[in-house]
C-alpha cells in the first residue's frame, strides 16, 4: 500500500510538470528585447517625405496601419502613406505596408527618399535704357562670320557611375566605411559639368575625407541626408574617381544598409543634360537574419532586402531541457520514495 502511494505521488509530480510545460510554455527569445520595428512615417513634406521612427509592434498595427497612400515619388499630388516592413508579434503576423521595391529602397536608405536637388532660379536679365540714335557713319566692310564648332553627327550623350566599398562583407557599429564612386563619359560628347548625388544610409560623413582622382578637395554639400558634389569638365572617354569615408553610428540597428548614388551631366555648348544609371552599394551591419521556432517545427525568415531582427516565438532546446529536468526530478522522487519505504519497514523495529 505504501509503495503504491509513493508511486502515485511520483506519477502525479510528473504529470504536473508536463502539464505546466504544455499549458504555460516558456518562450526564450532568440533576439532578446527587439519588440520594436522601424517605420518610415510620412511627413507630408515634399522636401523630406519621410522620417524614421521606432515604435512598438502593437502600436504600429493600431496606430500606423491607417496611414494610407502610395509610396512617395517626385511630383506626387496625393497624400502618401507610411512604409512598414512585415514582422511577427504576439501570436500573429503583420504583412507590411507599402513594402514594394520602391518602399524597400526608401526603408533601407534610412527613410531618406531621393528628392531632386532644387535648381537655382534664373536671375532676371537687366533692362537696357534706350540709347540715342547715333549719327550715320560710313559702314565698314563686314568681317567674315565665324561658324560655331559643328556638333558631331549621331552625338551620343552617355555617362555611367559605379560604386564600391571596403565593407561589403559586413561592418559593426562605430566602424569606418570607405566608398569609391567612378564616373565614365562613354559617349562622344564632352560634358561641361557633372553633379553627383549620394544618399547616405544613416552613416556619418567624415569631414575632409573626399578625394577626386587621389587629390583632396573640399567637402560636398550636405542636404537632407545627401552628399552633393559638382565636378568640372569631363571629356568624351574620360573618367573621374571620388573617394570618401563615413562612420557607422554606435546605435545603428542590425540590418543591411543600401547606399544609392546618381548623377546628371550637362552637355558642353548645349542646354541638354543627361542622367546616369542608379547604383547601389550594400553594407551589412550586425546580423540581419531572424530565426523563429515553435514546438515541433523550425522556421527561418529573411524578409525583403534586409529586415529588423524579429523576436522568436519559442525555442525547442528549452523544451528538451525541461523534459530532461522532468525525468531527473522523477528519478529523484522515486529514489526518495524508496528510501522512505526502507526506513519505515526495516529501520524501525
Amino acid at each position: 500500500m505504501k509503495t503504491f502511494v509513493h508511486e502515485y505521488w511520483l506519477l502525479l509530480g510528473l504529470l504536473v510538470v508536463a502539464f505546466s510545460n504544455l499549458v504555460f510554455p516558456i518562450s526564450v527569445s532568440a533576439t532578446g528585447y527587439h519588440n520594436k520595428v522601424k517605420v518610415c512615417h510620412a511627413t507630408g513634406s515634399q522636401e523630406n517625405p519621410y522620417e524614421r521612427i521606432s515604435v512598438s509592434k502593437n502600436l504600429t498595427v493600431s496606430g500606423h496601419n491607417d496611414h494610407n497612400g502610395p509610396v512617395w515619388f517626385s511630383g506626387v499630388e496625393v497624400t502618401w502613406g507610411d512604409i512598414i516592413p512585415p514582422f511577427n508579434y504576439a501570436e500573429d503576423s503583420y504583412p507590411g505596408k507599402n513594402w514594394t521595391t520602391e518602399g524597400m529602397q526608401i526603408w533601407n536608405s534610412n527613410c531618406v527618399a531621393l528628392v531632386p536637388s532644387p535648381s537655382p532660379s534664373p536671375s532676371p536679365s537687366p533692362s537696357h535704357s534706350p540709347s540715342p540714335s547715333p549719327s550715320p557713319s560710313p559702314s565698314p566692310s563686314p568681317s567674315p562670320s565665324v561658324s560655331p564648332t559643328p556638333t558631331p553627327q549621331n552625338a551620343l550623350h552617355k555617362i555611367t557611375i559605379s560604386k564600391t566599398s571596403d565593407r561589403t562583407g559586413g561592418a559593426a557599429p562605430n566602424d569606418f566605411v570607405n566608398y569609391t564612386l567612378t564616373l565614365v563619359n562613354e559617349g562622344n560628347s564632352d560634358f561641361s559639368s557633372v553633379e553627383v548625388i549620394d544618399v547616405l544610409p544613416a552613416f556619418w560623413y567624415q569631414t575632409g575625407s573626399t578625394k577626386v582622382n587621389g587629390v583632396s578637395v573640399g567637402n560636398p554639400v550636405e542636404w537632407s541626408g545627401r552628399l552633393i558634389w559638382t565636378l568640372g569638365e569631363l571629356k568624351a572617354g574620360q573618367s573621374v574617381r571620388i573617394d570618401y569615408r563615413v562612420q557607422v553610428p554606435g546605435d545603428t540597428d542590425p540590418a543591411t544598409y543600401t547606399n544609392i548614388a546618381v548623377c546628371t551631366a550637362k552637355v558642353k555648348d548645349s542646354s541638354a543634360t543627361t542622367d546616369c544609371n542608379t547604383v547601389r552599394s550594400n553594407v551589412p551591419v550586425g546580423t540581419n537574419l531572424a530565426f523563429t521556432a515553435q514546438v515541433g517545427s523550425t522556421e527561418t525568415r529573411v524578409l525583403g532586402t534586409s529586415t529588423e531582427i524579429l523576436p522568436a516565438a519559442g525555442s525547442e532546446p528549452f523544451h528538451l531541457y525541461s523534459f530532461a529536468t522532468m525525468i531527473a526530478l522523477g528519478l529523484l522522487l522515486k529514489v526518495f520514495a524508496k528510501v522512505l519505504y526502507f526506513e519505515e519497514n526495516y529501520y524501525y523495529v
